[in-house]
């Protein structure tokens, strides 16, 4: 009873340090933040500390190997194809937030409603400075770009949405993803609008998904009760459609479109650059002309040459793996890929926060599946 009850303790610590890791990246949003990365860095060894410990009889060679893998590529993105012009400090706390929450995706049981409530709390400092403070960014939100609020908003809520999915709960609250949506329209940005546009649908298809499963699972009374909330729902989905065309109408969609002449002008630049060697190796652009690409595979490209090939080939095939165990954890991958042709939201970018877990569990341990502590592993059997 007494281990029972530590080991609860030990998973509600762990989902208390990692919100509040993540909670620095908002605070830091609005406020400069005394020896963030110092916290933040202090922040993410604790956390991955502590979920290999609590996990330690789990762990299997494919999560040893997924560690290593994405250390080396911090390693390498730092010493090598960015030498002296990349940072440590900055990707390894992305890194630890998005292993760890892998791992307790894949052999952990998540409290749901702690995630609902982080999520909650994630929107409301948006949503304050937009619809109190009547905040409009001009290119800049506080500390952050207003691009950088809808990609912010979009990965941080992936928390709760992945640890609702995955335990396979019947209704994913809405009023978050609402917040999300809010948000993204007034900051300006358009990719960030759009995708939260994917995400608010990609919820309500669930619930309503949800809902139709549970009308045929019952009889008589009880399911003309819940075809009712069906019709209901399906309302509100029309409804919810009209909210976002007439929203759609007054953003910046309505005045440039989907066509961004800066964005195309960066890809050419790099293409024109290539040659074998950076292909193969990466390679650091000019930072007076280029600090940021605005294309993930472009930036994984910069960042790890050739070898990155291997990664959007298991993106690929992950999706259709996530296909069928889940529509919606394929549709979460799908929002990544899609948001990855305007922005570079990986690597070591809170893009990770959705991409690694979901290729953690996309790809289950099937042959790699030797116990990394296997002595722990023969104690819990005898005890047994």
């Amino acid at each position: 009873m007494e281990l029972a009850e530590t080991k609860r303790n030990l998973i509600w610590l762990i989902q208390l340090v990692l919100i509040a890791l993540l909670s620095t990246y908002i605070y830091s949003s609005f406020f400069v933040l005394p020896y963030r990365k110092i916290i933040q860095v202090a922040l993410a060894a604790v956390l991955l500390i502590l979920t290999i410990w609590e996990l330690r009889k789990q762990l299997v060679t494919q999560d040893l190997l997924i560690g290593i893998l994405l250390l080396s590529s911090l390693l390498y993105f730092r010493f090598v194809s960015h030498a002296g012009y990349a940072s440590i400090t900055t990707g390894f706390p992305i890194i630890c937030i998005s292993y760890s929450f892998g791992l307790l995706l894949r052999y952990s049981r998540l409290n749901e409603m702690l995630f609902n409530l982080f999520s909650i709390f994630l929107v409301i400092p948006f949503l304050y400075a937009f619809l109190i403070l009547k905040f409009s960014p001009e290119g800049l939100f506080y500390q952050i770009s207003r691009n950088g609020v809808g990609y912010l908003l979009v990965f941080f809520i992936s928390f709760q949405l992945l640890t609702y999915v995955k335990q396979q709960k019947r209704y994913i609250p809405m009023i978050p993803v609402f917040g999300v949506l809010i948000s993204s329209f007034y900051s300006q940005s358009r990719t960030g609008f759009a995708m939260a546009i994917c995400l608010l649908l990609l919820v309500l298809l669930y619930n309503v998904s949800k809902r139709i499963s549970l009308v045929q699972s019952q009889q008589g009374w009880k399911s003309k009760i819940l075809w009712l909330w069906v019709v209901v729902g399906i309302l509100f989905l029309i409804g919810i459609v009209n909210i976002i065309w007439e929203m759609l109408m007054h953003s910046r969609f309505n005045i440039l479109g989907f066509y961004s002449s800066g964005r195309i002008q960066l890809y050419r630049q790099y293409f024109s650059d290539l040659d074998l060697r950076t292909f193969l190796m990466g390679h650091r652009p000019d930072p007076e002309n280029v600090t940021k690409w605005h294309n993930t595979y472009v930036t994984m490209l910069s960042y790890f040459g050739a070898i990155s090939l291997v990664f959007f080939l298991a993106v690929i095939v992950g999706f259709f793996r996530l296909l069928k165990q889940s529509w919606m954890l394929a549709g979460l991958m799908l929002i990544w890929i899609v948001y990855s042709l305007p922005e570079s939201v990986s690597p070591f970018r809170y893009g990770d926060f959705l991409i690694i877990p979901l290729l953690m569990l996309a790809f289950p341990p099937h042959h790699f599946n030797k116990p990394i502590f296997p002595f722990l592993v023969r104690e819990r059997d005898v005890s047994i």
